[in-house]
């Protein structure tokens, strides 16, 4: 069988396509086979040897050059994904805190406001621009 062939059974198939296994006498069924062309050929197979032709023909399928080159390129956006999400998580993770509040501890990269925008360089309760716990991000604006 050339190219890619879909195999089908028939619900009444004609009484010439039932013949006898010579190897155990039991009967066979026949079957039509149709290619990506529209191309037919019957087959009579013993019912144990047509699941081996279904197991093959997927098989061949499989390593056909449209399945490989279509699994090659979703696994190579795969490797790419996994490499982005991997430097995504090397990423600080900032997060905003809203106001300062005095007294509340800050975690590294927390941004609060207080008379300009500041980052938590390392976790403190300090208040912004009183320790080198921060680091001003954006100055206060001064209205005229």
């Amino acid at each position: 069988m050339g190219g890619a062939w879909r195999v089908s059974r028939g619900t009444r198939p004609p009484s010439c396509w039932r013949g006898e296994d010579r190897r155990s006498g039991n009967d066979t069924t026949s079957f039509r086979a149709r290619d990506a062309r529209g191309a037919t050929m019957n087959l009579n197979l013993h019912p144990d040897d047509f699941a081996a032709v279904v197991v093959t023909t997927i098989r061949k399928s499989l390593d056909g050059p449209l399945v490989k080159d279509r699994f090659e390129s979703l696994e190579a956006r795969i490797v790419a994904l996994e490499a982005e999400i991997a430097a995504l998580k090397q990423r600080p993770d900032v997060h905003d805190a809203g106001v300062f509040k005095e007294g509340t501890g800050y975690p590294k990269n927390a941004l609060v406001t207080s008379r300009g925008y500041w980052i938590c360089l390392t976790p403190t309760t300090t208040v912004p621009g009183s320790s080198r716990d921060w680091r001003l991000v954006v100055k206060e604006h001064k209205a005229k």
